[in-house]
């Protein structure tokens, strides 16, 4: 993770994932934002499951 995290410059990993967790929050918000601008509810459900998803699969790596 190391290599990785320097390769997209970073210092580290640990700086890595603080901007990863970051990320990780602003997307948190998606749905209700998504249903404040009015986006279908069927597609708010289709997007938060993907992202939930994908928050699963990478939770070891966020150490969460």
């Amino acid at each position: 993770m190391q290599q990785l995290a320097a390769s997209a410059g970073f210092a580290s990993w640990s700086q890595a994932q603080q901007h990863i967790h970051e990320i990780v929050d602003v997307i948190a918000g998606f749905a209700d934002l998504a249903r404040a601008q009015g986006v279908q509810a069927s597609t708010i459900t289709a997007i938060s499951k993907m992202l939930d998803s994908r928050r699963l699969e990478s939770a070891v790596l966020l150490g969460r």
